[in-house]
């Protein structure tokens, strides 16, 4: 069961995001994760990995992708923006 409190933050965190306010939505995505609920969590990451994506710091962006990933591999999203960056990064699939 996803924590009250915990949900609250996440949800801060994607209204921080819809503003642009990235610090903060970097921060309260932070105080959301590691939760109960992995699935959460993973949707967390991918999230953490857009902002960083979109504040140029393409290495968080991956490794945000990646640990969502490694939480629920069959996260779509999440393939499908590391894919893009390791094509903007130059880098191999495989």
């Amino acid at each position: 069961m996803f924590d009250l409190k915990k949900e609250l933050y996440y949800n801060l965190a994607n209204l921080n995001y819809l503003n642009g306010d990235y610090e903060s939505a970097i921060e309260n995505y932070g105080k959301a994760l590691k939760n109960q609920d992995r699935e959460q969590d993973a949707q967390t990451l991918y999230n953490l990995g857009n902002i960083f994506k979109e504040m140029g710091e393409l290495t968080k962006a991956k490794n945000s992708y990646q640990n969502a990933l490694k939480i629920q591999p069959n996260h779509i999203n999440a393939h499908y923006n590391l894919a893009l960056l390791f094509k903007v990064l130059g880098l191999s699939l495989i």
